[in-house]
């Protein structure tokens, strides 16, 4: 397994003042160090089931593991002022270690596996879905365009036909209507 940090140069007999160490640095691990008397707590860790625990480590934890972050946070506050005595840190260490986020069973291994790639899965449908509901709306504007431009033809050709039949109807009444007068003329002059 690596190990993320070195812990050589922490292990070395520089004086590192632990108690000016601010809450806020502890949450990050670029920013903190671990007490130098927690070394050798950490190397039997490593040693032991090769994972790597530093209380100057961020780890999220569901709610069911409440307990662990109540006495993460106990053991961080108590190494600060003074270290516990070893008995009482290596129990806890142990303790610990049953809860350690990182140690997960096979089962809930491949269950967060699945839901991971659930997750993925309604992602990418989502993404599909959105993509292809944008391509519709494209499609049915393009469509209600070509419908729009179709029915303007349409309606200009229909007016066009009506014009013509309106002028030939005129012209027909008028020759109707000369061809009535002279009837008329005729008879008149007839009679």
């Amino acid at each position: 397994m690596g190990r993320t940090g070195t812990v050589n140069s922490v292990g070395s007999n520089q004086s590192i003042p632990s108690m000016s160490i601010s809450a806020s640095s502890q949450s990050s691990s670029v920013n903190s160090l671990p007490d130098a008397s927690d070394d050798k707590s950490e190397l039997d860790i490593m040693e032991g089931d090769h994972t790597v625990m530093s209380n100057s480590s961020v780890i999220h934890l569901k709610p069911e593991e409440e307990n662990y972050r109540e006495d993460s946070d106990a053991r961080l506050k108590g190494s600060e002022p003074q270290s516990p005595p070893q008995g009482t840190r290596h129990r806890s260490h142990y303790r610990n270690r049953e809860h350690f986020a990182t140690i997960r069973t096979a089962s809930l291994v491949t269950r967060q596996m699945q839901e991971h790639e659930q997750d993925s899965e309604l992602r990418e449908q989502m993404s599909g879905y959105k993509r292809m509901r944008r391509q519709h709306q494209k499609q049915l504007m393009a469509l209600e365009n070509k419908l729009k431009t179709e029915m303007d033809d349409h309606r200009l050709r229909l007016d066009k036909d009506l014009e013509t039949q309106r002028n030939n109807f005129a012209a027909e009444m008028e020759k109707l209507v000369k061809k009535h007068q002279a009837a008329m003329e005729k008879e008149v002059r007839a009679g």
